[in-house]
């Protein structure tokens, strides 16, 4: 008995279809969009980035990430910024920008802006390139470059600067296409997600809570206060000692290498785009310059780069003599802790605000 072709349609009509290689890889694809979609929409969300404090763009220097977005919501908040702050460790605890700016105000009027980006571990070198990012992407009205000795060592600090300027995403912003720090720069949820890409790591715990805690120590202006106090600053450094051995080998003799001129020109070089630069330096404790033959070589110092950084058209502010932090204020030979940190701030406002009214040489508006 032959079915009839009614009833072998609808029994054709009832097997389940099957779906192509090629429909099923659509289908795949558009399902994975819609996460992804639904994923970096969440992730904007501000209920959700409250939550997760964490952002990182890839790179190994969790601080410098920190002041990142610190700034990008300082910025966001404040609509702009008009005064950076840029240097190592010493310019991140040593400068509170909330002291800074009102003292400024009361003697010139101008409400600033002001943000912290100190950042440790960084010369002259790679600032030079970070200053570039700054400047092109908040074009703040002044950068105030805190620089030191250590910056004009040509051995020093290069295994941070080849790590820090490597990262896909910095490369990205400075110049340098890659398809991988353009996801980066473009994907809130993948900012989100880079803290956790060391999670197999027997230290990513430990690593995550420090940083975590940095996140909510470090100030919205980017100030990180300090706590220490008179850490091993009365003891003088020892050359034969263990500790400081490796610190007289790399520092005496010193000599400024043209490479870091080069780098502290860069700098400088940000002027042309309507940023004032000023150069100066942070008060640190004497025993510090053992290492380089003392006090004079640090004079002679200060004389030359002053002399590089006039001659190139630049600003130098001759540093708040370090007399006037007293022993408490300071944490240890090179940083100032919270009570240097609000002394400090206030005299170098002071020097700032005379400049203006005396010299005409003000932070909120342009020089050139």
């Amino acid at each position: 008995m032959t079915k009839s072709p009614n009833i072998a349609e609808n029994i054709e009509a009832q097997k389940p279809r099957r779906f192509t290689l090629f429909t099923s890889l659509w289908i795949s694809l558009l399902i994975l969009a819609g996460l992804l979609v639904l994923t970096e929409s969440l992730s904007r969300i501000a209920s959700i980035q409250n939550r997760l404090a964490m952002r990182s763009v890839g790179n190994y220097h969790a601080q410098f990430e920190i002041k990142w977005f610190k700034l990008q919501d300082y910025v966001l908040e404040n609509d702009g910024v008009d005064v950076i702050l840029l240097g190592n460790s010493m310019v991140n605890t040593g400068i509170d920008p909330e002291v800074f700016a009102e003292e400024y105000q009361q003697v010139t009027g101008a409400d600033l802006r002001v943000f912290n980006f100190g950042v440790e571990g960084l010369t002259v070198a790679p600032n030079s390139s970070l200053v570039q990012l700054l400047v092109e992407t908040y074009q703040p009205k002044t950068l105030i470059y805190f620089t030191e000795m250590r910056d004009y060592v040509a051995m020093n600090g290069l295994k941070e600067e080849e790590t820090f300027l490597s990262n896909d995403w910095l490369m990205y912003r400075l110049g340098k296409q890659n398809i991988k720090g353009w996801f980066i720069d473009r994907s809130t949820a993948i900012q989100m997600l880079l803290p956790f890409r060391g999670w197999t790591r027997s230290d990513f715990l430990d690593n995550y809570v420090l940083n975590l805690r940095r996140v909510k120590i470090t100030q919205p202006n980017g100030y990180e206060p300090e706590t220490r106090t008179r850490q091993d600053i009365d003891v003088r450094p020892d050359p034969s000692s263990p500790a400081d051995k490796p610190f007289f080998e790399l520092f005496q003799n010193f000599t400024i290498d043209p490479q870091r001129v080069s780098d502290l020109h860069t700098i400088l070089s940000k002027q042309e785009f309507q940023t004032n630069v000023f150069v100066s330096e942070i008060p640190v404790y004497f025993t510090f310059y053992d290492y380089f033959g003392g006090e004079t070589v640090h004079q002679d110092y200060l004389k030359e780069i002053s002399k590089i950084v006039i001659d190139y058209g630049g600003f130098f502010v001759p540093p708040v003599d370090p007399d006037l932090i007293p022993l408490d204020g300071r944490a240890d030979r090179l940083h100032l802790n919270i009570q240097g940190a609000d002394i400090f701030s206030k005299l170098l406002a002071g020097k700032f605000s005379s400049m203006c009214l005396q010299e005409h040489k003000c932070l909120d508006f342009p020089l050139r």
